[in-house]
């Protein structure tokens, strides 16, 4: 996607240029359907990767598969719904049957769209059984695919590299969105211990957490003016970042150029270093 403007009028600045690259490395993305995960595939093909793409929706799949190889790119579909956990148990070892091994895993799976459409907010909006469905996509899906993506880059001997795709909601939390926040912050701290733990064999483990990209529940800021204009006052730049901005952060953390780069998470925020000031008075908690 692109975008040429902020709601205030600030022009985005050209397109990344995608300068590290990923020759030949075997890279599985999660949630390639659309937004960040679809970006990323593309990004990694175009820099010489070979990549497996992952979703629940294989029509989309498909069609991104194809066109990556139009371009001259190497790609293959693994669909999978993680929110399922048997699936999400042998996804890696079907993508590196698929690409006859696997050097990158991009955890990208996961989000809050059903809990927010649904009108769940906070502690007394959230029952158990939506932290269960939550948990089970953004916890223990990446949890799953890290541990046998990491048995697999061990045997195989050639290091590798997992990237967890965070969120901003794990570093500067809002009270409406807990329980994702909180589950992110539990793939923060998976990020900085398995670093410790992988490293011994040239295992890499970092993180991104984006804020404020459009993608996702996100998207609907393009054509409600006065929402984006809100949120996009909240951020020192002045404008929402677009799913090329994070594709080209994972680009660079899956490159050679990162070799010592591990135990870190890249914070996409447009210099937002605090709690977002976007909540309505109407959607604030009241005693």
């Amino acid at each position: 996607m692109s975008a040429e403007a902020s709601a205030a009028g600030i022009p985005y600045p050209p397109p990344p240029s995608y300068r590290f690259r990923v020759d030949g490395k075997r890279t599985l993305i999660t949630g390639a359907s659309n937004g960040i995960g679809r970006e990323a595939a593309i990004a990694f093909a175009r820099r010489g990767a070979r990549v497996a793409v992952s979703g629940r929706s294989a029509d989309k799949l498909e069609e991104l598969a194809e066109d990556i190889r139009g371009e001259g790119g190497t790609a293959v579909v693994v669909p999978a719904d993680l929110s399922d956990k048997g699936q999400a148990d042998d996804l890696a070892g079907r993508a590196a049957e698929a690409l006859g091994g696997l050097d990158v895993l991009i955890n990208n799976a996961g989000g809050a769209g059903a809990y927010i459409e649904g009108g769940s907010s906070g502690l007394f909006g959230t029952p158990p059984g939506t932290v269960d469905e939550l948990f089970q996509l953004n916890v223990l899906s990446a949890y799953a695919l890290a541990r046998s993506a990491a048995f697999i880059m061990r045997d195989a001997g050639r290091g590798g590299c997992i990237i967890n795709n965070s969120s901003i909601q794990a570093i500067y939390p809002t009270w409406n969105l807990g329980p994702y926040a909180a589950m992110k912050a539990a793939l923060e701290t998976f990020t900085r211990v398995w670093a410790q733990e992988l490293g011994p064999w040239q295992i890499r483990v970092n993180g991104l957490a984006p804020g404020g990209v459009i993608s996702g529940n996100l998207q609907r800021l393009i054509d409600d003016p006065n929402d984006r204009a809100a949120r996009e006052a909240t951020i020192p730049m002045g404008w929402l970042a677009v799913p090329e901005d994070a594709a080209a952060a994972l680009v660079f953390l899956a490159s050679d150029d990162a070799r010592w780069v591990s135990g870190t998470t890249i914070v996409l925020s447009g210099g937002r270093t605090g709690v977002p000031n976007y909540i309505r008075p109407e959607e604030a908690p009241r005693p």
